[in-house]
């Protein structure tokens, strides 16, 4: 598949929930899904700066829902292929909201996900993921966090 799926929402802050939830039927649904219980974990981490950390919590809850995402857009390894996903996550802390009453909000986080994925022949896999890895290093430096495992 040659097509990128974007998204861009908001995490509830800790404590606050969707109403109704989210679709697990849509890319969105299945991302706010997967970070929504740990927006507490994410917002602790960018309120200290570290960046490093909350992309690391988000790339660990997403690449857990990849499979799910490439299957929505209708893609599948075949026997002898490998199917290759590629995440790039952004997260924002959102500054606070001033209410009617003078007190003050936590609105959540922002968060953007862009998702696209590659089927390869299985002998071609690792050659393939890492020149991918190095490419995208040197395009978007210190925003990818790799992480074992690559879909059969």
């Amino acid at each position: 598949m040659s097509e990128i799926t974007h998204f861009r929402g908001i995490l509830p802050p800790e404590g606050y929930h969707f109403l109704p939830p989210p679709s697990k039927a849509s890319a969105g649904g299945l991302i706010l899904n997967a970070l929504a219980p740990l927006h507490g974990e994410i917002d602790r981490a960018l309120a200290r700066n570290d960046q490093q950390a909350a992309l690391h919590i988000a790339y660990d809850a997403l690449s857990q829902v990849a499979d799910r995402l490439a299957e929505q857009r209708g893609d599948r390894a075949r026997p002898g292929q490998v199917m290759i996903h590629a995440l790039l996550v952004e997260l924002t802390p959102l500054p606070l909201e001033l209410r009617p009453d003078g007190t003050f909000a936590e609105p959540g986080a922002g968060v953007q996900v862009s998702y696209r994925n590659w089927t390869v022949e299985q002998a071609r896999a690792l050659t393939f993921a890492h020149s991918l890895t190095e490419r995208f290093q040197t395009l978007w430096p210190g925003a990818w966090i790799i992480l074992p495992g690559l879909s059969t």
